[in-house]
This record gives C-alpha cells, sequence and structure tokens, in this order.
C-alpha cells in the first residue's frame, strides 16, 4: 500500500515509476494524489485552517480583552489623576486664598499702623512743635524736650494729648499750659525762650548771661556768655550747635 506522503528522497527514488506516478511533489514532499489521500490532505488542510482561525479568533478576543482591560485601566487612571488634579486644585485654592487673606490683612494693619503713627505724630510732635514754636526763640532745641513730655491717646474716636510728669508717668491733673509754664519758668532754657528775664539759676534778673532774653551766642558778650555755659551748660551747648558754633563734648 502507497505512503499518503513521502518525506525522504531516498525512499522516494526507490518507488518504481509506475508508484512515482502517483505521487506529486510540494515543498520537497512527496503527497501520493489518489481520490483518497487527496480527500485526506483536504480534510487535513480544513482541519488547520478551522485552526488557524479558531487561533486568529482567540487571539482576536484577547486582543479585544487586553484593550479593554488597558481602556478600563486608563479611565481609573484618568479617573484617580482628575481626582488628584482636583483634590491639589483645592488644596492651592485653598492656599491662594489664605495667602491673599494674609496680603490683606497685612496691608490692612500696615495701613492702621500709618494712621496710628500720624495721629501719634500729630499729636505729639505736632503739638511740642507748636508748643516751642509759641514760647522760644530757638524751637528746634525744645522740640525733642516737649515731646517726651507728651503722649498719644487714641483709643477713642478722637485722639487726645495727655501730658507727662517729670518722672515720665500721665498725669490726670496735668494741662499743656501747666507743661507750657513749667518750660517757660525753667532757668535752664532762660536763653531762648521768649520774653525771659531770668539770670540763670537764680532768676533774678540783670540783663546778662543766661538772662540776655532772645539772645544769640554769637551776639553776647564774653561775660554772658560764661554765665550762659556755666549756669546752663546743656541749653548752651544745644543752642550753640544750632547757630553752627563748636562746642566741645
Amino acid at each position: 500500500m502507497l505512503k499518503s506522503r513521502i518525506t525522504v528522497k531516498n525512499e522516494f527514488d526507490t518507488l518504481p515509476d509506475a508508484d512515482k506516478a502517483h505521487y506529486k511533489e510540494e515543498n520537497g514532499v512527496w503527497l501520493l494524489q489518489s481520490d483518497e489521500a487527496t480527500e485526506l490532505r483536504t480534510a487535513k488542510e480544513r482541519e488547520k485552517q478551522r485552526a488557524d482561525t479558531l487561533e486568529a479568533e482567540r487571539n482576536r478576543l484577547q486582543t479585544e480583552k487586553d484593550e479593554a482591560t488597558r481602556r478600563e485601566q486608563a479611565a481609573k487612571d484618568e479617573a484617580d489623576r482628575a481626582a488628584a488634579r482636583k483634590a491639589g486644585d483645592m488644596k492651592t485654592l485653598e492656599d491662594t486664598l489664605a495667602a491673599q487673606h494674609t496680603a490683606a490683612l497685612a496691608t490692612v494693619n500696615a495701613e492702621v499702623e500709618r494712621l496710628k503713627a500720624l495721629a501719634v505724630n500729630s499729636l505729639i510732635n505736632g503739638k511740642a512743635e507748636a508748643l516751642a514754636a509759641e514760647i522760644s526763640t530757638v524751637p528746634e532745641l525744645l522740640v525733642p524736650l516737649i515731646a517726651a513730655r507728651l503722649d498719644a491717646d487714641i483709643s477713642g474716636a478722637v485722639g487726645v494729648t495727655r501730658i507727662k510728669d517729670a518722672a515720665g508717668n500721665v498725669s490726670a491733673t496735668m494741662t499743656i499750659d501747666i507743661l507750657k509754664k513749667e518750660f517757660v519758668d525753667n532757668p535752664k532754657f532762660a536763653a531762648i525762650v521768649k520774653g525771659s528775664n531770668a539770670s540763670g539759676a537764680g532768676g533774678n534778673g540783670g540783663g546778662s548771661g543766661g538772662g540776655a532774653a532772645g539772645k544769640k551766642i554769637s551776639e553776647m558778650t564774653e561775660a554772658e556768655r560764661v554765665k550762659f555755659h556755666r549756669e546752663s551748660p546743656e541749653a548752651y551747648k544745644a543752642q550753640a550747635r544750632s547757630e553752627g558754633i563748636a562746642v566741645r563734648g
């Protein structure tokens, strides 16, 4: 009985020529060309084709499944990222709002402090400058001294200038007029207080030294300068500096 297929050439070559006529070579394989063999080959080819088709279908279904899984995972990942971005945006928004609130509060506080400083400057320095100009021939020398005796009360709707006593405590009884009299009557400032006739610490007048009312040091006699310096050294130095006169200490 002839084989349906021969895969070895030597085996094919040993066949009688009459038997060889029943074979057809296909890719190095000799296939029997009988009806039964042909039907068998056809069946095998169909089976292979079916198997190939099933394998292709299986591969297609697996590819579709894999793609569906990938899309599902990608959708989940995107949803997670969107949630993360949303959460991140909320945090950023909260941080931004907090920063804006802090900045706005800082601006308001700065403005409040600026207005408080203006009020304090007006209630203290403004009042000190006005009083010094009123009583002194060299007001810039008295401004810091007077200002040191003043305090600003801005707790109410209207700011009020308070007077401190000599110890630096706000007094409930002192007024600006009392403070004014205190500076005018102080012999240390006699040389720079308008209309003062006080003569140094004794305050007896005499028109010399510290009692040379309204005089500049450059206008004083030598005796007046010596007396002024001896009796009111700080006032003398302050006035001398205001006149551009060099002094020691």
